[in-house]
């Protein structure tokens, strides 16, 4: 009696779980996520190129008027809550652009002095 109560409640925690584990494996979920984290990556890689220097003002200005292109045409294709495939594949390809820029401008001669202080950097 007792395992056959033990069983049962597994099976009906293993059928409420089902359509939580099914909605954040949908393809538009998954693609969205990695849209956004990929715009999370490249923005700390800006805020981290001018907290070293390797990025001069103007450069992270330019690096940062791309990242609100993205994030603008990314509002937009999810308008409609979705993401499909072929504004996932447009937002990739500005993705991968702009981290293209982001490593040629962190890696070039120019460089801007930061002055540090307490593990604050001031321009």
């Amino acid at each position: 009696m007792k395992i056959t109560i033990a069983l049962l409640s597994i099976a009906t925690l293993g059928v409420l779980a089902m359509p939580v584990h099914a909605n954040h494996s949908s393809p538009e979920f998954n693609r969205y996520d990695r849209i956004e984290q990929r715009i999370k990556n490249q923005h700390y890689r800006i805020r981290d190129g001018i907290g070293s220097g390797e990025l001069t003002r103007r450069e992270a200005n330019r690096l940062r008027k791309h990242q609100r292109y993205i994030m603008r045409l990314t509002y937009r294709f999810m308008h409609d809550g979705h993401l499909n495939r072929h504004e996932f594949s447009e937002l990739k390809n500005e993705l991968e652009l702009a981290g293209k820029r982001i490593y040629r401008l962190k890696h070039n001669d120019r460089s801007r002095y930061a002055k540090r202080n307490n593990n604050r950097y001031y321009y």
